[in-house]
């Protein structure tokens, strides 16, 4: 029920996303504006694990101990293409992580991050596309040794594009969290 609750939760949050930024680009799509829900920075993993009220920024509602930052340097025009950073973080032991990487189809990996395999699924969210483009592998992080990994991404369509990035401990299934970088790609920059 903790899942289907998290899913659905981030299903809503994409999709009101999606529609603000397909309605604020207008037809032209001469602009184009990102949102990541990590905010400005990376996410402080410096505390011990604990259990706390869920935050507004966060898609897990337990523990505190892993973490994901997804960041995009900047907001690719159509045709063109950005450097996308990820950060998986923990404050408790070393632990290793699956991490997934999702593109909607407007947007394809030109280079993924070193590690990680890419495949291109069918899907059936709206927001998507029809498929999703996703890069997946495992890795390590412990306290102060942050998992870092880069890749970029070209535009191939314009609208309202969503990254998703979603790490998992591979001790706990239970221990998750999610980022993503919301942004509607544009004509020109």
């Amino acid at each position: 029920m903790h899942l289907s609750r998290t899913h659905h939760r981030h299903a809503v949050g994409a999709a009101v996303c999606a529609l603000l930024f397909a309605l604020t680009a207008g037809p032209g799509g001469a602009q184009a504006l990102a949102l990541s829900s990590a905010g400005a920075g990376a996410r402080d993993t410096s505390a011990a694990c604990r259990s706390s009220a869920p935050r507004l920024d966060r898609t897990d509602e337990g523990s505190r101990c892993l973490s994901v930052s997804l960041r995009l340097s900047e907001v690719p025009a159509l045709g063109g293409t950005a450097r996308i950073d990820i950060e998986v973080g923990t404050a408790g032991r070393d632990t290793g992580v699956r991490l997934d990487v999702q593109l909607p189809a407007g947007l394809e990996w030109v280079t993924a991050p070193a590690g990680l395999h890419t495949a291109t699924h069918p899907s059936l969210t709206p927001a998507h596309g029809g498929r999703v483009h996703r890069a997946e592998g495992a890795g390590r992080t412990g306290h102060d040794r942050p998992w870092r990994l880069s890749g970029s991404v070209r535009a191939v369509a314009q609208g309202p594009a969503g990254i998703r990035a979603t790490a998992t401990s591979t001790g706990d299934a239970e221990e998750t969290d999610s980022d993503f970088v919301f942004l509607t790609v544009g004509v020109r920059q």
